[in-house]
């Protein structure tokens, strides 16, 4: 079953990528501002660089998987003495749980927001916006997922379900839709929805550093770092890094140099030109 799940992936992300984007078409949250050609030009090529890196580090993520399913001396199923179904579903909370905090440590520690900020630093939020990540982020967060299999012997079938669920759930609390309070408001009880994750991308220090789940709300209930949404304030949000908002600040290369400005521009007290990149005024992380 794990190899069918794994070999399923791409599947169920491009047709959660082609479901969405079509959605994003008939019931759009929010008005794009800015060409769509350059943002999606950016995002897509950012996908592919990255996808090209797990071709290398694909191998090791296997070998942490495999370990995982031999591990029957440190293994959940061990450690819990429960069935297989139950050290499965407690794996998946377990790796929700890291990309938790991992989140937050995105957030927290200077040097890996330097990484992280370029996923914030789209002055738009849609179904491109879930796979702008830069490659250094890429390789930490491959790194600490594997530790964090190896060092729970999370089940492999635990990781393909995630792996599967949270793609679609990326992809969807990224999108540009807009969806009726009523079916919302339950729904974000369960899995992070578009208005919860819009609260993340906001230009605002204090929304920024909130609503860091990946898939669920549960941890950010859990912690304390739950910040509620609603029609009024989502519509005068703006969205992104105010130091990252010049046009040319959008394009590949200087998406992919953004984690090497100079901290001195990135201050929230200065209001400095930073070349190419705009003005510097509230960064939501140093």
């Amino acid at each position: 079953m794990y190899e069918a799940l794994t070999s399923a992936w791409a599947s169920v992300f491009y047709a959660a990528v082609i479901l969405f984007a079509l959605a994003e078409l008939l019931v759009p949250a929010r008005e794009a501002s800015r060409a769509l050609d350059r943002r999606w030009s950016t995002n897509i090529a950012l996908y592919l660089l990255n996808m090209l890196l797990h071709r290398f580090l694909g191998p090791l993520a296997a070998i942490a998987i495999g370990y995982g399913a031999l591990a029957g001396e440190v293994g959940l199923s061990v450690w819990l003495n429960a069935p297989a179904w139950l050290a499965v579903a407690v794996g998946i909370l377990v790796l929700d749980l890291w990309k938790y905090v991992e989140h937050r440590l995105m957030h927290g520690i200077p040097l890996l927001w330097r990484v992280h900020m370029v996923h914030h630093s789209d002055t738009e939020v849609d179904f491109t916006t879930a796979e702008r990540h830069h490659p250094l982020e890429v390789v930490v967060g491959t790194i600490g997922f594997i530790a964090v299999t190896v060092a729970f012997g999370i089940p492999p079938l635990a990781v393909a379900l995630y792996a599967l669920t949270a793609t679609i759930v990326a992809v969807f609390s990224h999108a540009n839709i807009q969806i009726a309070g009523a079916v919302d408001r339950p729904l974000r009880w369960l899995v992070v929805t578009p208005a919860v994750h819009n609260v993340h991308h906001s230009a605002e220090r204090v929304e920024t550093d909130s609503n860091f789940g990946l898939m669920m709300t549960l941890w950010d209930r859990l912690f304390g770092t739950y910040t509620p949404d609603s029609p009024e304030t989502a519509a005068r949000r703006q969205l992104g890094l105010e130091y990252f908002r010049e046009a040319r600040a959008g394009w590949l290369d200087r998406v992919l140099l953004q984690p090497f400005v100079p901290a001195s521009l990135l201050r929230p007290e200065r209001r400095v030109e930073v070349p190419g990149n705009g003005r510097a005024t509230q960064p939501p992380a140093e």
